[in-house]
């Protein structure tokens, strides 16, 4: 299992002097062990915490874990105004594929893997609020080939 990003501190929920309001953006990738029940740190993002909080995530086999967008700044703050379009896929945690970025920033959007060709966005928030385009990535052709949803 393959985990990456997310937000939280150094203190254990539930501790007395645990605050949420000291979480941070993170920016590690984690791998669990079954057989030994443990986590292992597998790598950080190439992209640094900008890529974690709101982000959507999805998994394909043939693209791994793809994580979009988000919202937080450079020092892992999350941020309340501001999305990001960083797109960053890996099958390990260690090694990461930087894809092209979203067309434009946003954050709580969903993310889905059509095929082993096409990433699929819609909605989420950008700076001007909620938002309703879709967006058609093609790894293929290394572009965006569907902006806006007419309705």
């Amino acid at each position: 299992m393959l985990v990456c990003g997310g937000q939280g501190n150094d203190k254990k929920w539930g501790d007395t002097d645990y605050n949420r309001d000291d979480d941070k953006a993170r920016d590690t990738c984690h791998t669990y062990d079954f057989a030994s029940d443990t986590w292992s740190l597998a790598g950080k993002l190439p992209t640094g915490p900008v890529i974690l909080v709101g982000s959507g995530y999805a998994y394909h086999p043939a693209w791994g874990l793809v994580m979009a967008g988000g919202k937080a700044d450079e020092q892992g703050t999350i941020a309340d105004d501001t999305g990001k379009a960083e797109v960053v896929a890996t099958k390990d945690g260690v090694n990461f594929e930087v894809l092209e970025p979203l067309p434009e920033p946003r954050y709580t959007h969903c993310l889905a893997i059509l095929d082993e060709d096409t990433l699929f966005v819609a909605g989420g928030e950008t700076q001007v609020g909620a938002e309703g385009e879709t967006f058609r990535y093609r790894r293929s052709k290394q572009a965006y080939m569907y902006k806006r949803s007419e309705r």
